[in-house]
């Protein structure tokens, strides 16, 4: 992950990184200070999708 890479969990879901960071107008200003947020991405695969969308939820009292 640390090279961008997509991790795979076998065939249930992947994770993968992402950065939302203020925008520079050159590569040499770009710094550490201009990221707001780090995000791990979880993807499931199509048939963890296709469970999930079978669960019924009922809200308790």
């Amino acid at each position: 992950m640390g090279s961008g890479k997509i991790i795979r969990l076998g065939t249930i879901d992947s994770f993968s990184k992402g950065v939302s960071s203020e925008p520079v107008d050159a590569e040499e200003k770009a710094s550490s200070h201009q990221v707001r947020k780090l995000k791990l991405n979880f993807r499931p695969d199509a048939n963890l999708k296709a469970k999930v969308e079978g669960f019924h939820v009922v809200k308790s009292s």
